[in-house]
């Protein structure tokens, strides 16, 4: 994913600023690792005078579904609401640095619009990003020796976070049904979910299916391979 900035009224509110964009670079023909990689690594950008989300705040989405920034749900998503005020609490404060929360507000507007190819990529990022947060709290648990006596304090934190990443895969769970067809790419990440949500056995025969149809890279047969073991 290269990130490009551009000047631009943002749809949502009218307003004229410097914006950032992703500029998708994945190819589907190559099936191999990195544009798998590639293809995961979505890119959303906030607007800086009313915060609404999008992958391209001078787009459609904006105009249409401006509206979700005024929802609870998207409010109470950008403050790590499910998090109790732990993340903010604790050393270091690592939500403070990590987007998950930008990511999984954008969510709303993916849903909003009906699609769910881009709500499986947005909410599979989020995911990615919440357990970063999740580690990145843990090391520093570690690194405190638990001479702050809160320890239970971390640990209740890792499970809210680790509540919330399994509402998420569920929600790939759902809404990747609700898909007309789906790319490789997009059924690799289901996979993956479904490994997540612990059923193997399904995400294994659906892996073998997909090998017999499509032609993979080694390097992606063996990471998808690893991640359902």
């Amino acid at each position: 994913m290269n990130i490009l900035e551009d000047e631009g009224f943002c749809t949502c509110c009218g307003n004229f600023a410097t914006y950032s964009y992703g500029d998708e670079n994945y190819s589907l023909i190559t099936k191999d690792l990195s544009n798998y990689n590639k293809y995961k690594d979505i890119y959303v950008y906030r607007c800086p005078n009313c915060g609404f989300i999008s992958t391209d705040i001078t787009g459609i989405e904006g105009v249409l579904y401006g509206e979700v920034l005024n929802s609870l749900e998207f409010k109470n998503t950008l403050k790590y609401k499910y998090l109790e005020g732990l993340d903010k609490e604790l050393y270091n404060n690592h939500s403070s640095e990590i987007p998950a929360n930008i990511y999984e507000a954008y969510s709303f507007v993916c849903i909003e619009a009906k699609d769910y190819e881009k709500l499986v990529r947005v909410i599979n990022k989020t995911i990615e990003l919440k357990t970063i947060m999740a580690n990145r709290y843990r090391k520093s648990q570690d690194e405190l020796g638990g001479e702050e006596d809160n320890d239970d304090l971390y640990d209740k934190l890792d499970k809210l976070i680790k509540d919330s990443i399994e509402i998420n895969s569920k929600q790939i769970d759902f809404y990747f049904s609700q898909l007309d067809r789906s790319n490789i790419f997009l059924k690799l990440i289901y996979i993956e979910n479904l490994a997540r949500l612990g059923k193997k056995e399904e995400a294994k025969k659906l892996f073998q299916k997909i090998t017999n149809k499509y032609l993979l890279k080694d390097d992606l047969k063996i990471y998808i391979a690893d991640s359902i073991k």
